[in-house]
């Protein structure tokens, strides 16, 4: 694990727009990212389908951090983008089950997640890749996703799910 300096720092924020807690993410940027000194590019999403074109301009643009405020959906998009690149992917979990953030330790209260970017250590993850589209913690196909967000999920839904994909 390596620590960025903080003088290294120019994150840009993609955040979810549609999240419900979007107002409170955007009022802990901004007082965070002053008591730390850094300036913060916040770029609010409207459709999903923006994520991966925002977070391509954000690499283009040499941003530091690039950093992906939603759920899984959100992170998968902007990992897509950075995968194979040196630039860290920050995490502001702000989804409704938030399973890579569980999965690599960044808190899941909000406050601490957005210290988390300023004071954290940035580690190398896995990712995979299904049919072009890169994943960094779950892909899925069938009743799998629909089980998942439910919270019904069972070793029997997957096996359905998975069979009913390959007839």
């Amino acid at each position: 694990m390596v620590s960025q300096p903080q003088s290294a720092l120019s994150p840009t924020c993609i955040l979810n727009g549609k999240s419900v807690h979007l107002q409170t993410t955007l009022a802990h940027i901004a007082r965070i990212s002053g008591q730390f000194g850094v300036q913060v590019q916040v770029v609010v999403t409207k459709r999903g389908d923006d994520i991966s074109s925002f977070a391509a301009h954000a690499l283009a643009e040499r941003h530091r951090p690039v950093v992906a405020g939603g759920g899984d959906g959100t992170v998968n998009a902007v990992a897509g983008k950075l995968a194979g690149t040196d630039t860290a992917l920050g995490v502001l979990p702000m989804g409704t089950l938030n399973h890579f953030a569980k999965d690599v330790g960044i808190p899941l209260n909000l406050e601490a997640a957005v210290y988390n970017l300023f004071t954290g250590k940035v580690r190398k993850v896995d990712v995979g890749e299904v049919n072009g589209r890169v994943f960094v913690n779950n892909s899925g196909i069938g009743s799998i996703h629909t089980s998942c967000v439910s919270g019904n999920w069972s070793a029997a839904d997957t096996l359905s799910g998975l069979l009913s994909c390959s007839q």
